[in-house]
């Protein structure tokens, strides 16, 4: 980026009708900071003002059958929904539980935890 500056825009010359002056580069400079906080933070997080709806918005592992105990976890035998309660496996921890074996029975609809797997 390439701004010019000036302290006076109507001095003779080719630059100074169009540089900046000291008022309109503080401008630019606060409406860049301002542009800079609207970004937010990389860091993703739950904020307070959704600790009490954070269940109800995401989604964790349930069976979509009843499975056995002594069956393997397998993709075609899951889904992702709605409510997440804080001890259900989450969608993106899946994978790393495929292959392990369900120590007890599940029902249809249940959410799976990874105590629910050896």
């Amino acid at each position: 980026m390439e701004k010019h500056f000036t302290d006076d825009t109507t001095r003779a010359g080719p630059d100074h009708p169009f540089s900046m002056d000291p008022e309109t580069w503080k401008s630019m400079v606060d409406s860049s900071r301002l542009l800079e906080a609207s970004l937010g933070s990389p860091i993703k997080k739950v904020e307070d003002n959704e600790m009490e709806t954070v269940v109800l918005q995401r989604r964790a592992v349930r069976a979509i059958r009843d499975i056995k105990a002594g069956e393997t976890l397998q993709r075609e035998m899951i889904e992702f929904q709605r409510p997440c309660p804080a001890d259900a496996l989450k969608p993106n921890e899946y994978k790393s539980h495929v292959g392990k074996t369900f120590q007890m029975d599940i029902v249809s609809g249940s959410h799976i935890q990874s105590s629910d797997l050896k």
